[in-house]
């Protein structure tokens, strides 16, 4: 760190007259041996105050006369370096010990100065780090750091709060909470930035245990319900069907039968319906033969009750994924399919599976008219959708222009 000394005003001024009459030291040729080895003394204290040994002091004598007066000031200098070095090195100890990251910024967002846990985190030296930008260690793809806090810091003392994502010396993402604001300097003058970096990886997993526990809730709700109408109301549709159609075939009033007949169609629609609902809440292809046959299940199934086409790349290699990584895939897909479908009016929906050693991804798309993401309102859908692909430490981008249609790209790591 850099400190700035200021001495108090007088602090090296001396006496230059003599005290009780004395006479000057200097002019007497037979004390020129006594002045030539005070001022060797004198020497050799502001040397060892130069290389940092404040605990050094010149005698001072009884007469006090004019080299009194000069080593007098040169130890009162020893001792004020002295309190400096103690204020320094407090603070520095401080500094290091903070458990978040802290940067020091010139204002064009150079980085000047770091912590000790910016290594322990991120794993740079710190001399990798000085003069390069804070921009340099966030991830491809987000804000710049450094415009943001020029746009929405004007005054000193006011806070820039914001996540971001750092790169470690790995080449792994670390999440961050950022606080950044202005140093200033003389008359309250910007003199650089102060950024305070807390990992937020440890919050990051507690909210998607939590959300982990509600999407499991939710699916444990879908499937019971699913189990319910398939085993009770359908059951029970499935025989009145089988007596209406009875009593239909031994019905002679013309009008009657009609009525019945038209009975009998109503339960062939309530039926159908009902299959459908199950079908959404809990395809049994997803569960027997995983996400893949579960998903082109799907497409066909759609393609038979919509005006619209799917186009499905992927190879017999995508890998099987865990059941709960597995649902929640389905569900989004389902669910920008659903939003395809009822908002975009597109007429083509393609679906991309592709996998890597250690991940995968899925790429959607339509041919729709598009939105603008600032200007829509995010209901349940969208949250809905990240939540669930979060909860896995994925990453789930959504890209769209009015007119030209939307773009979902799901990446998870492989957990089977």
């Amino acid at each position: 760190m850099f400190v700035n000394l200021r001495c108090r005003p007088g602090f090296f001024l001396m006496r230059t007259q003599p005290s009780n009459g004395c006479v000057n030291l200097l002019m007497k040729k037979n004390n020129l041996a006594t002045v030539d080895l005070r001022f060797k003394q004198m020497i050799n204290t502001l040397s060892a105050y130069a290389a940092g040994n404040f605990n050094c002091s010149i005698k001072i004598s009884n007469r006090y006369d004019e080299l009194d007066a000069i080593a007098e000031s040169i130890n009162m200098v020893g001792q004020e370096l002295k309190a400096v070095t103690i204020s320094r090195n407090y603070f520095n100890n401080i500094f290091h010990s903070v458990s978040d990251m802290i940067f020091v910024l010139d204002k064009s967002g150079h980085i000047i100065d770091t912590n000790r846990m910016v290594y322990d985190q991120l794993g740079y030296l710190k001399d990798a780090l000085l003069g390069i930008k804070v921009d340099e260690l966030s991830s491809d793809g987000q804000d710049s750091i450094t415009e943001d806090i020029l746009r929405d810091l004007k005054q000193p003392g006011e806070k820039l709060h914001k996540d971001y994502y750092f790169k470690t010396s790995a080449g792994n993402q670390l999440p961050v909470h950022i606080s950044a604001s202005y140093l200033t300097g003389d008359h309250g003058k910007k003199s650089g930035i102060l950024i305070i970096a807390k990992d937020r990886t440890r919050q990051i997993e507690n909210e998607n245990r939590v959300i982990r526990a509600i999407i499991d809730t939710q699916e444990e709700e879908r499937q019971r319900l699913a189990r319910d109408l398939h085993d009770s109301l359908g059951q029970e549709l499935a025989g009145v069907k089988f007596s209406i159609s009875s009593i239909g075939e031994r019905c002679k009033d013309t009008k009657e039968k009609i009525l019945l007949e038209k009975s009998d169609h109503a339960l062939d629609q309530i039926i159908s319906d009902m299959r459908d609902i199950c079908f959404n809440l809990l395809p049994k292809t997803l569960v027997e033969f995983g996400l893949l046959q579960a998903v082109k299940e799907l497409c066909r199934y759609t393609e038979l009750t919509n005006q619209v086409t799917f186009q499905l790349k992927s190879d017999d290699s995508f890998p099987n994924l865990s059941k709960e990584m597995a649902v929640d895939v389905y569900r989004v897909i389902q669910e920008f399919i659903n939003n395809s479908i009822r908002h975009s009016q597109c007429s083509v929906i393609m679906l991309e599976f592709d996998h890597g050693t250690d991940h995968v991804s899925v790429l959607l798309q339509d041919n729709g008219k598009g939105f603008i993401p600032g200007k829509i309102r995010k209901g349940m859908g969208l949250q809905n959708m990240k939540s669930r692909i979060v909860s896995h430490t994925g990453e789930i981008i959504i890209r769209s222009s009015e007119g030209r249609g939307t773009k979902l790209k799901i990446t998870l790591p492989i957990t089977y």
